[in-house]
């Protein structure tokens, strides 16, 4: 079992937010990532770093930030496990959070130091389940820098194939369906099929148009290159359906959540090697909303 060490300081308020951060190999990037954490203008910060068995100094990295005194509300906690994935890391971390506010963000990537004071100030003024931001794409091989706006409701996101990033959301945590994580199984989008999961069922909303998130590309393409290149179709729709299935979000938006979704996939696959299996896999996936359809 995981043992877990943390600061000393102790998070009470009733703002705190919880930031969960995966660690895998990170050592040239995981304490700029933490830093960002940490200089917040919210103080009430939970960081939560699960290591996922890394073999560089990461570890250590990590544990200096244990030792340090940090400002009164915020604490840090540091938990390690056998390799296991991202997936598995985020719901170690997920399980441990005790803060109102929930927020995952990767060991190479930044928050800036207005993002979970401009989030929270926005959701308490709605009283939403969520904040949606925009964010930057920042590529330091290029040194180019672009904006990625947000500006879709939570059903248009799931419709139009297009994941706001998980780290553009704030969540109040009492708003993730019982039981829900992320998905074990799945070898790539993830973030993609938690947050579309997520948003299936969020109630209300609120969106900040401006950007509270940096993704830092390292090497290689565009983050929107082969964004859908090896999708795992199948596995992303039945996600969905046993998520909608579960939590009951009423016949009409789960036949229409579903079949959007499934028109949309249905197309990208044209552009991918998987469209072999396309047959197959719609059959399957009218089954499954014709079955729904008849038990309702």
């Amino acid at each position: 079992m995981a043992k877990m060490q943390k600061s000393e300081n102790q998070a009470s308020s009733k703002d705190v937010c919880s930031i969960v951060i995966p660690i895998f190999n990170r050592e040239r990037t995981v304490e700029r990532t933490i830093l960002s954490c940490l200089t917040q203008e919210h103080a009430a910060i939970e960081l939560i770093l699960v290591d996922d068995g890394s073999t560089d100094q990461s570890v250590e990295i990590c544990k200096k930030f244990l030792k340090m005194k940090h400002r009164p509300g915020t604490v840090v906690r540091f938990v390690s496990q056998p390799n296991q994935g991202a997936c598995a890391a985020r719901n170690l971390g997920m399980s441990l959070a005790t803060g109102n506010y929930l927020l995952f963000l990767d060991s190479d990537d930044t928050i800036p130091a207005e993002k979970i004071s401009t989030q929270i100030a926005a959701l308490n003024h709605k009283n939403a389940d969520c904040c949606i931001s925009d964010y930057r794409v920042i590529d330091e091989h290029a040194g180019s820098c672009e904006l990625f706006r947000n500006e879709l409701k939570p059903h248009q996101f799931i419709s139009r194939l297009k994941s706001p990033s998980n780290s553009a959301i704030i969540m109040r945590r009492e708003t993730i369906p019982k039981g829900m994580q992320w998905n074990v199984s799945l070898k790539r989008m993830q973030d993609f099929d938690f947050m579309l999961r997520y948003l299936a069922t969020v109630k209300t909303w609120v969106y900040v148009p401006k950007a509270l998130y940096n993704y830092h590309l390292h090497n290689g393409p565009r983050i929107s290159d082969g964004y859908l290149n090896g999708m795992p179709y199948f596995a992303i729709f039945l996600s969905m359906h046993n998520h909608l299935k579960i939590h009951s979000v009423g016949l009409y938006v789960y036949i229409k959540l579903l079949s959007l979704l499934g028109l949309n996939l249905m197309k990208a696959s044209f552009k991918d090697s998987a469209s072999k299996i396309l047959p197959i896999s719609l059959k399957r996936a009218l089954k499954l909303v014709l079955a729904r359809s008849s038990v309702s």
